[in-house]
Protein backbone atom coordinates (compact mmCIF):
# COMPACT_ATOMS: atom_id res chain seq x y z
CA UNK A 1 0.00 0.00 0.00
CA UNK A 2 1.48 3.10 -1.15
CA UNK A 3 0.90 5.64 1.90
CA UNK A 4 2.32 8.72 1.21
CA UNK A 5 4.41 10.38 -1.61
CA UNK A 6 7.38 12.28 -1.32
CA UNK A 7 7.94 15.37 -3.41
CA UNK A 8 11.82 16.56 -4.07
CA UNK A 9 12.30 19.28 -1.86
CA UNK A 10 8.81 19.36 -0.11
CA UNK A 11 7.66 17.28 2.67
CA UNK A 12 5.99 13.57 2.42
CA UNK A 13 2.20 14.12 1.39
CA UNK A 14 -0.06 11.77 3.06
CA UNK A 15 -2.35 10.14 0.61
CA UNK A 16 -5.26 9.22 3.80
CA UNK A 17 -7.99 7.65 2.08
CA UNK A 18 -6.52 7.86 -1.65
CA UNK A 19 -3.65 5.13 -0.79
CA UNK A 20 -5.72 2.33 -1.96
CA UNK A 21 -6.92 3.72 -5.13
CA UNK A 22 -3.24 5.25 -6.00
CA UNK A 23 -1.79 1.94 -4.88
CA UNK A 24 -4.16 0.04 -7.81
CA UNK A 25 -3.26 2.87 -10.26
CA UNK A 26 0.27 2.45 -9.64
CA UNK A 27 0.33 -1.31 -10.18
CA UNK A 28 -1.85 -0.70 -13.22
CA UNK A 29 0.30 1.44 -14.76
CA UNK A 30 3.46 -0.55 -13.63
CA UNK A 31 2.32 -3.38 -15.37
CA UNK A 32 0.92 -1.96 -18.71
CA UNK A 33 4.71 -0.45 -18.89
CA UNK A 34 6.49 -3.80 -18.88
CA UNK A 35 4.13 -4.57 -21.37
CA UNK A 36 5.04 -2.05 -23.41
CA UNK A 37 8.68 -2.43 -23.67
CA UNK A 38 8.50 -6.54 -23.08
CA UNK A 39 8.86 -6.94 -26.99
CA UNK A 40 12.69 -5.92 -26.94
CA UNK A 41 15.00 -8.75 -25.62
CA UNK A 42 15.42 -8.63 -21.83
CA UNK A 43 14.43 -5.05 -21.53
CA UNK A 44 11.46 -5.63 -19.61
CA UNK A 45 13.21 -7.76 -17.06
CA UNK A 46 16.07 -5.89 -17.04
CA UNK A 47 14.53 -2.29 -16.58
CA UNK A 48 12.22 -3.51 -13.72
CA UNK A 49 15.45 -4.87 -11.56
CA UNK A 50 17.31 -1.66 -12.31
CA UNK A 51 14.43 0.11 -11.00
CA UNK A 52 13.89 -1.89 -7.62
CA UNK A 53 15.82 -1.07 -5.19
CA UNK A 54 15.76 -3.28 -1.51
CA UNK A 55 17.68 -2.81 1.17
CA UNK A 56 18.04 -5.86 3.61
CA UNK A 57 18.66 -5.30 7.51
CA UNK A 58 22.04 -5.02 9.15
CA UNK A 59 23.02 -4.08 12.47
CA UNK A 60 25.36 -1.43 13.08
CA UNK A 61 26.38 0.35 15.81
CA UNK A 62 28.23 3.64 15.51
CA UNK A 63 26.72 6.64 17.27
CA UNK A 64 23.71 4.23 18.45
CA UNK A 65 21.39 5.23 15.38
CA UNK A 66 20.98 2.21 13.26
CA UNK A 67 20.34 -1.56 15.46
CA UNK A 68 18.09 -3.31 13.24
CA UNK A 69 15.49 -2.05 11.09
CA UNK A 70 13.01 -3.78 9.04
CA UNK A 71 13.38 -3.80 4.96
CA UNK A 72 12.97 -1.10 2.83
CA UNK A 73 11.83 -0.50 -0.94
CA UNK A 74 11.69 3.24 -2.17
CA UNK A 75 10.32 3.26 -5.86
CA UNK A 76 10.99 6.02 -8.42
CA UNK A 77 9.36 9.44 -8.20
CA UNK A 78 9.86 9.32 -4.38
CA UNK A 79 6.78 7.12 -3.46
CA UNK A 80 7.15 5.00 -0.20
CA UNK A 81 5.98 1.75 1.05
CA UNK A 82 4.72 1.62 4.19
CA UNK A 83 3.35 -1.39 5.10
CA UNK A 84 1.16 -2.83 7.76
CA UNK A 85 3.66 -5.44 9.69
CA UNK A 86 7.21 -3.86 8.72
CA UNK A 87 7.27 -0.36 9.41
CA UNK A 88 9.51 -0.21 5.99
CA UNK A 89 8.65 -3.70 3.88
CA UNK A 90 10.02 -5.61 1.59
CA UNK A 91 7.71 -4.86 -1.99
CA UNK A 92 8.62 -6.07 -5.40
CA UNK A 93 7.67 -3.69 -7.91
CA UNK A 94 8.19 -6.28 -10.84
CA UNK A 95 4.83 -8.08 -10.69
CA UNK A 96 4.75 -11.27 -13.23
CA UNK A 97 7.20 -9.25 -15.17
CA UNK A 98 9.98 -10.57 -13.62
CA UNK A 99 9.57 -11.41 -10.01
CA UNK A 100 10.77 -15.06 -10.23
CA UNK A 101 14.01 -13.27 -11.41
CA UNK A 102 13.97 -11.06 -8.00
CA UNK A 103 15.66 -13.07 -4.76
CA UNK A 104 15.48 -12.11 -1.04
CA UNK A 105 19.52 -11.37 -1.66
CA UNK A 106 18.56 -8.47 -3.96
CA UNK A 107 20.47 -5.78 -2.44
CA UNK A 108 22.30 -2.84 -3.38
CA UNK A 109 25.66 -3.60 -0.93
CA UNK A 110 25.52 -7.31 -2.07
CA UNK A 111 28.78 -9.05 -3.48
CA UNK A 112 27.37 -8.63 -6.85
CA UNK A 113 27.05 -5.08 -7.43
CA UNK A 114 30.14 -4.47 -7.26
CA UNK A 115 31.20 -7.68 -9.73
CA UNK A 116 31.60 -11.28 -9.22
CA UNK A 117 33.07 -12.77 -6.05
CA UNK A 118 35.92 -14.31 -5.99
CA UNK A 119 39.54 -15.46 -4.13
CA UNK A 120 39.99 -18.11 -2.03
CA UNK A 121 40.23 -16.36 1.45
CA UNK A 122 35.89 -16.43 0.71
CA UNK A 123 35.45 -20.73 0.49
CA UNK A 124 37.82 -21.52 3.62
CA UNK A 125 39.70 -23.39 4.89
CA UNK A 126 38.61 -22.02 8.03
CA UNK A 127 35.50 -19.71 6.90
CA UNK A 128 33.20 -20.01 4.03
CA UNK A 129 31.69 -16.63 3.28
CA UNK A 130 29.03 -17.83 1.83
CA UNK A 131 27.27 -19.51 4.65
CA UNK A 132 25.59 -17.36 7.50
CA UNK A 133 27.12 -19.11 10.17
CA UNK A 134 30.33 -18.50 9.06
CA UNK A 135 29.65 -15.07 8.42
CA UNK A 136 28.59 -14.78 12.26
CA UNK A 137 31.81 -15.76 13.15
CA UNK A 138 33.78 -13.27 10.65
CA UNK A 139 31.78 -9.77 11.48
CA UNK A 140 32.50 -11.28 15.28
CA UNK A 141 35.96 -11.41 15.16
CA UNK A 142 35.82 -8.18 13.31
CA UNK A 143 33.62 -6.67 16.52
CA UNK A 144 35.67 -8.24 19.26
CA UNK A 145 37.59 -10.76 20.50
CA UNK A 146 36.48 -14.67 20.45
CA UNK A 147 38.60 -14.82 23.42
CA UNK A 148 35.95 -13.63 25.96
CA UNK A 149 38.72 -12.42 28.49
CA UNK A 150 39.83 -9.34 26.51
CA UNK A 151 37.72 -6.28 24.78
CA UNK A 152 38.24 -4.77 21.58
CA UNK A 153 39.00 -1.11 20.61
CA UNK A 154 36.96 0.70 17.19
CA UNK A 155 37.78 4.23 16.10
CA UNK A 156 36.26 6.49 14.03
CA UNK A 157 37.99 9.82 12.77
CA UNK A 158 35.99 12.58 10.35
CA UNK A 159 34.10 15.60 9.49
CA UNK A 160 30.71 16.66 9.35
CA UNK A 161 29.29 18.88 6.47
CA UNK A 162 25.59 21.04 6.23
CA UNK A 163 24.08 20.25 3.04
CA UNK A 164 20.85 22.43 2.36
CA UNK A 165 19.10 23.09 -0.96
CA UNK A 166 20.69 25.57 -3.34
CA UNK A 167 23.25 26.60 -0.80
CA UNK A 168 26.86 25.94 -0.43
CA UNK A 169 28.00 23.25 1.72
CA UNK A 170 29.58 24.32 4.88
CA UNK A 171 32.25 22.45 6.68
CA UNK A 172 30.81 22.06 10.57
CA UNK A 173 32.80 20.02 13.26
CA UNK A 174 35.03 17.04 13.47
CA UNK A 175 33.80 14.21 14.80
CA UNK A 176 36.15 11.23 16.60
CA UNK A 177 35.76 8.54 18.97
CA UNK A 178 35.61 5.24 19.57
CA UNK A 179 34.11 1.75 21.16
CA UNK A 180 35.02 -0.81 23.57
CA UNK A 181 33.47 -3.79 23.32
CA UNK A 182 33.42 -7.57 24.41
CA UNK A 183 32.00 -10.69 23.26
CA UNK A 184 29.96 -13.08 25.28
CA UNK A 185 28.75 -16.04 23.10
CA UNK A 186 25.11 -17.34 24.01
CA UNK A 187 23.82 -20.94 24.73
CA UNK A 188 22.04 -20.69 20.95
CA UNK A 189 25.55 -20.40 19.63
CA UNK A 190 24.86 -16.53 18.76
CA UNK A 191 27.41 -13.83 20.00
CA UNK A 192 26.47 -10.71 22.12
CA UNK A 193 28.65 -7.82 21.95
CA UNK A 194 28.87 -5.41 24.83
CA UNK A 195 29.56 -1.90 23.94
CA UNK A 196 30.24 1.45 24.98
CA UNK A 197 30.95 4.56 23.11
CA UNK A 198 32.01 8.16 22.76
CA UNK A 199 31.82 10.25 20.37
CA UNK A 200 33.52 14.21 20.63
CA UNK A 201 32.59 16.95 18.10
CA UNK A 202 35.80 19.38 17.55
CA UNK A 203 36.74 22.64 16.00
CA UNK A 204 38.08 21.60 12.44
CA UNK A 205 41.54 24.06 12.80
CA UNK A 206 42.63 23.07 16.11
CA UNK A 207 41.19 19.51 17.17
CA UNK A 208 39.85 21.24 20.06
CA UNK A 209 36.94 19.05 21.90
CA UNK A 210 34.04 21.68 21.38
CA UNK A 211 31.86 22.68 24.68
CA UNK A 212 30.18 25.24 22.43
CA UNK A 213 30.24 26.06 18.92
CA UNK A 214 29.07 29.23 16.54
CA UNK A 215 26.56 27.32 13.56
CA UNK A 216 27.69 29.62 10.43
CA UNK A 217 24.28 28.76 9.57
CA UNK A 218 22.50 30.80 11.91
CA UNK A 219 25.64 32.42 13.80
CA UNK A 220 24.01 31.98 16.73
CA UNK A 221 26.45 29.76 19.24
CA UNK A 222 25.20 26.59 21.13
CA UNK A 223 25.72 24.54 23.11
CA UNK A 224 27.18 21.36 22.15
CA UNK A 225 26.26 17.60 23.32
CA UNK A 226 29.17 14.94 22.83
CA UNK A 227 27.64 11.58 22.28
CA UNK A 228 28.14 8.38 25.09
CA UNK A 229 26.23 5.47 24.44
CA UNK A 230 26.48 2.93 27.42
CA UNK A 231 25.78 0.25 26.89
CA UNK A 232 25.04 -0.17 23.09
CA UNK A 233 24.73 -3.74 21.96
CA UNK A 234 23.54 -6.28 19.50
CA UNK A 235 23.72 -9.72 19.40
CA UNK A 236 25.82 -11.26 15.62
CA UNK A 237 23.61 -14.50 14.67
CA UNK A 238 23.18 -17.21 11.78
CA UNK A 239 20.59 -14.73 10.35
CA UNK A 240 19.85 -11.38 10.70
CA UNK A 241 17.98 -9.38 13.20
CA UNK A 242 14.36 -9.14 13.23
CA UNK A 243 13.62 -5.30 13.14
CA UNK A 244 12.36 -3.54 15.84
CA UNK A 245 8.28 -3.36 16.80
CA UNK A 246 8.24 0.27 16.97
CA UNK A 247 5.97 0.70 19.18
CA UNK A 248 3.48 -1.85 18.31
CA UNK A 249 3.63 -1.16 14.51
CA UNK A 250 5.40 -4.54 13.68
CA UNK A 251 3.68 -7.11 15.15
CA UNK A 252 4.37 -9.68 12.69
CA UNK A 253 7.41 -11.26 12.30
CA UNK A 254 9.55 -11.28 9.12
CA UNK A 255 10.95 -13.70 7.55
CA UNK A 256 14.43 -14.91 8.74
CA UNK A 257 17.55 -14.02 6.28
CA UNK A 258 20.52 -15.99 6.45
CA UNK A 259 23.44 -13.70 7.98
CA UNK A 260 25.45 -13.27 4.55
CA UNK A 261 27.78 -10.24 3.82
CA UNK A 262 29.28 -8.97 0.79
CA UNK A 263 32.93 -9.91 0.67
CA UNK A 264 35.09 -9.44 -2.16
CA UNK A 265 38.55 -10.22 -2.06
CA UNK A 266 40.89 -8.42 -4.28
CA UNK A 267 44.48 -9.62 -3.73
CA UNK A 268 45.62 -10.49 -0.42
CA UNK A 269 42.77 -8.03 0.65
CA UNK A 270 39.07 -8.40 1.86
CA UNK A 271 36.62 -5.64 1.08
CA UNK A 272 33.21 -5.85 2.32
CA UNK A 273 30.37 -2.72 2.41
CA UNK A 274 27.31 -2.28 4.04
CA UNK A 275 24.83 0.33 4.19
CA UNK A 276 21.34 0.40 5.81
CA UNK A 277 19.08 3.03 5.01
CA UNK A 278 16.10 4.32 7.82
CA UNK A 279 13.07 5.89 8.29
CA UNK A 280 11.71 6.09 11.54
CA UNK A 281 9.79 8.27 13.94
CA UNK A 282 11.70 10.78 15.50
CA UNK A 283 12.15 10.97 19.87
CA UNK A 284 12.28 14.74 19.64
CA UNK A 285 8.60 15.41 19.01
CA UNK A 286 8.82 18.88 17.11
CA UNK A 287 6.03 20.33 19.25
CA UNK A 288 7.50 20.10 22.08
CA UNK A 289 11.61 20.56 20.91
CA UNK A 290 11.02 22.94 18.40
CA UNK A 291 14.10 23.89 17.52
CA UNK A 292 16.04 20.97 18.08
CA UNK A 293 13.44 18.20 15.63
CA UNK A 294 13.91 18.19 12.01
CA UNK A 295 10.15 16.46 12.13
CA UNK A 296 7.90 13.45 13.14
CA UNK A 297 9.93 11.38 11.14
CA UNK A 298 13.74 10.58 10.75
CA UNK A 299 15.36 9.90 7.68
CA UNK A 300 18.73 8.62 8.05
CA UNK A 301 21.63 6.27 6.00
CA UNK A 302 24.84 4.52 7.06
CA UNK A 303 27.61 3.30 4.96
CA UNK A 304 30.48 0.98 6.09
CA UNK A 305 33.39 0.12 4.17
CA UNK A 306 35.54 -2.56 5.46
CA UNK A 307 39.03 -3.86 4.35
CA UNK A 308 40.42 -6.95 6.28
CA UNK A 309 43.61 -9.41 5.81
CA UNK A 310 42.52 -12.34 3.90
CA UNK A 311 45.09 -14.80 5.62
CA UNK A 312 43.85 -13.71 8.79
CA UNK A 313 40.37 -13.97 7.80
CA UNK A 314 41.07 -17.39 7.26
CA UNK A 315 43.41 -18.24 10.59
CA UNK A 316 41.82 -19.45 13.44
CA UNK A 317 44.65 -18.34 15.05
CA UNK A 318 43.42 -14.88 14.99
CA UNK A 319 40.65 -14.73 17.38
CA UNK A 320 40.28 -11.21 16.63
CA UNK A 321 40.41 -9.14 12.75
CA UNK A 322 42.15 -5.73 13.01
CA UNK A 323 40.58 -4.18 10.20
CA UNK A 324 40.43 -0.74 8.19
CA UNK A 325 37.82 1.53 6.51
CA UNK A 326 35.13 4.44 6.08
CA UNK A 327 31.97 5.41 7.94
CA UNK A 328 29.70 7.52 6.01
CA UNK A 329 26.55 9.12 6.94
CA UNK A 330 23.39 10.90 5.79
CA UNK A 331 21.08 12.23 8.98
CA UNK A 332 18.83 15.57 9.71
CA UNK A 333 20.88 18.23 11.54
CA UNK A 334 21.56 17.38 14.85
CA UNK A 335 19.62 18.26 17.99
CA UNK A 336 21.66 20.63 19.46
CA UNK A 337 22.89 22.86 16.21
CA UNK A 338 19.28 24.14 16.96
CA UNK A 339 17.83 24.23 13.06
CA UNK A 340 14.51 22.90 13.66
CA UNK A 341 12.80 22.41 10.41
CA UNK A 342 15.40 24.07 8.52
CA UNK A 343 15.36 21.56 4.96
CA UNK A 344 18.64 19.74 4.62
CA UNK A 345 21.00 17.23 6.51
CA UNK A 346 24.15 16.54 7.74
CA UNK A 347 27.21 14.74 5.72
CA UNK A 348 29.31 12.52 7.35
CA UNK A 349 32.56 11.63 6.18
CA UNK A 350 35.15 9.01 8.62
CA UNK A 351 38.13 7.10 8.34
CA UNK A 352 37.45 3.80 11.11
CA UNK A 353 39.44 0.85 11.79
CA UNK A 354 40.58 -1.36 14.60
CA UNK A 355 44.02 -2.85 15.99
CA UNK A 356 45.69 0.64 16.43
CA UNK A 357 46.28 1.64 19.87
CA UNK A 358 43.65 4.92 20.11
CA UNK A 359 47.08 7.06 21.12
CA UNK A 360 48.12 6.59 17.35
CA UNK A 361 44.46 7.68 16.12
CA UNK A 362 43.16 10.19 18.60
CA UNK A 363 45.22 13.60 19.75
CA UNK A 364 46.26 13.65 23.53
CA UNK A 365 43.97 16.31 24.53
CA UNK A 366 40.64 14.67 22.82
CA UNK A 367 41.88 10.93 24.85
CA UNK A 368 42.50 13.59 27.84
CA UNK A 369 38.71 14.76 27.94
CA UNK A 370 37.67 11.08 27.40
CA UNK A 371 39.92 10.64 30.61
CA UNK A 372 38.38 13.15 32.44
CA UNK A 373 34.56 13.37 31.69
CA UNK A 374 34.21 10.21 30.66
CA UNK A 375 36.73 7.69 32.48
CA UNK A 376 34.85 4.24 32.28
CA UNK A 377 34.52 4.51 28.43
CA UNK A 378 37.92 2.83 28.12
CA UNK A 379 36.67 -0.11 29.45
CA UNK A 380 33.61 -2.41 27.84
CA UNK A 381 30.91 -3.44 30.18
CA UNK A 382 31.54 -6.70 31.86
CA UNK A 383 28.26 -8.63 31.04
CA UNK A 384 25.18 -8.97 28.43
CA UNK A 385 21.64 -8.18 29.21
CA UNK A 386 19.10 -8.74 27.15
CA UNK A 387 16.72 -6.40 29.11
CA UNK A 388 18.99 -3.63 28.80
CA UNK A 389 17.60 -0.85 26.31
CA UNK A 390 20.62 0.13 23.99
CA UNK A 391 19.06 3.28 22.97
CA UNK A 392 19.74 5.99 20.26
CA UNK A 393 21.64 9.34 20.75
CA UNK A 394 18.35 10.64 20.19
CA UNK A 395 16.50 9.20 22.69
CA UNK A 396 18.98 9.88 25.20
CA UNK A 397 18.77 13.51 24.26
CA UNK A 398 15.02 13.58 24.76
CA UNK A 399 15.44 12.14 28.37
CA UNK A 400 18.73 14.19 29.12
CA UNK A 401 18.04 17.42 27.87
CA UNK A 402 15.37 20.03 27.92
CA UNK A 403 14.15 22.08 24.65
CA UNK A 404 16.17 25.15 24.15
CA UNK A 405 13.07 28.50 24.53
CA UNK A 406 13.10 30.89 21.99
Amino acid sequence: EIKSIQVPILQIIDLGPWSWPITILWIVGLINSINLIDGLDGLASGTAIVGNDIHDIFPVDFLGEALSVGVQSNFAMGVVIEGNSFRNVLVSANLPASFGMMTDNTRADQATAYGASSGEALNGPYLDLSKGPDNKIAYARMNGNLDESKQKYGWFKGYIMAVRPNKPIVDCVGIEGFGVSRLEQQADGSYAKILREVGLYTDLRTGEVLEEWKNPMTNETVNVYPIANDPFNYVIADYFPAPPKFGGLNDEEPPRIPFILPWQQRGNRIDMEIHINLFYPNALDPKKWVRESSGPMVTVSEMFAFHVDAQQMQDPSYTTLPFSGTWGRITPFLPWMLMGQEPGHCLYQAFMGSGEDLEQVHSRQVLDYVEKHYPKYFTAPETYDPNTPSLSSIELYAIEREPVQG
